[in-house]
């Protein structure tokens, strides 16, 4: 890609994340910003999840640094969703290389 358009992405991602700490939602405006200006929509979305999944790990190791999680009826109900995303990504994963060409 263009490094300009990089900026640009980079200057959308940067507002939409600014605004959306402040009103608490940035993926109705973010995700089609991102494809309008020319990126893969399985990007987006893959990236946009893996970001969320990431943002959200401090906020569970504080929870569970501080004893507010009791882990023990989540450990079994948690097993098929996780199967899930390792799945979904993977196939996400080889649709993205398959698009780029890149198999």
């Amino acid at each position: 890609m263009e490094m300009l358009t990089l900026l640009l992405a980079f200057i959308i991602a940067f507002g939409t994340m600014f605004l959306g700490a402040i009103s608490g939602g940035v993926g109705l405006v973010l995700r089609p910003l991102l494809i309008f200006i020319g990126f893969p929509a399985i990007a987006v979305v893959g990236s946009v999840r893996v970001a969320s999944v990431i943002g959200e790990m401090p906020g569970i190791f504080l929870l569970h640094k501080n004893k507010k999680v009791d882990w023990d009826p989540c450990s079994l109900p948690s097993i098929l969703p996780t199967m899930e995303r390792h799945t979904s990504a993977h196939l996400l994963w080889e649709k993205q290389l398959h698009i780029l060409g890149r198999e």
